[in-house]
């Protein structure tokens, strides 16, 4: 039971933690509204029981409100989502969220991270991409790019614009015509999703050389799911 605490204290202070570096606006957390939906009620787990109580702590002691939701049984994902739905509507600074089903949730979490509030996971046994997709699901090239250009410092050598970029057909932008120079110092992504059937193909490239032209189609990778 104490290894049981002392694992419960570490997963609260992660959370809070990552909450207050993926979102600026958290550097004070006085006043701000957390929300942490658990995917099943204390009662009656010992473990859901304590991540309560260790969030409870956790918020008072940094001076942030909880609002912890709970479906009534574990395994209820549309009661979970109506309750997370439902506060999320009222208006929240951040969620924690341990989804009964990553799939289902995908959605919501999609829109709360386009209206500005930060999320992150708990429990999910790595169900989770970090940019907010299912593993096991499609992948939106979008979503991709975004976190890419969110969290990772890219530096061009060949053009002050660093952002990457989504594109309909990167095979041309990297290859060009023979003979023919196409722009440079373009990092791209497939614009179209990643499928998750087994087999589907993704292309990632870059163009650092000057020029780029269609010579060894060193510059682009294919991934495979």
């Amino acid at each position: 039971m104490r290894e049981l605490s002392r694992k419960i204290v570490v997963l609260v202070s992660a959370i809070f933690l990552s909450i207050s570096m993926i979102s600026a606006s958290f550097a004070d957390g006085h006043g701000k509204k957390i929300l942490f939906s658990i995917k099943g009620p204390g009662s009656g787990n010992p473990f859901w029981a304590s991540v309560t109580k260790g969030a409870e702590e956790e918020a008072k002691k940094l001076g942030v409100k909880l609002i912890l939701v709970a479906p009534p049984q574990e395994g209820d994902v549309q009661a979970q989502i109506n309750q997370v739905e439902d506060q999320l509507a009222k208006g929240v600074d951040a969620l924690a969220l341990a989804p009964g089903d990553p799939n289902a949730f995908a959605p919501i979490v999609d829109d709360a991270i386009k209206s500005g509030v930060p999320v992150v996971f708990v429990d999910t046994k790595g169900k989770i991409t970090v940019w907010g997709d299912p593993c096991n699901a499609e992948w939106i090239a979008e979503k991709v790019v975004n976190h890419i250009n969110d969290n990772l410092k890219i530096e061009n050598p060949f053009s002050d614009d660093n952002k990457v970029k989504t594109d309909p057909d990167p095979r041309i932008k990297a290859e060009g015509k023979a003979g023919q120079s196409v722009e440079m110092g373009v990092i791209f992504i497939m614009s179209s999703n990643f499928l998750a059937e087994p087999g589907s193909e993704w292309i990632v490239g870059t163009c650092f050389k000057s020029p780029c032209v269609a010579a060894g189609n060193n510059e682009l990778t294919s991934l495979y799911r």
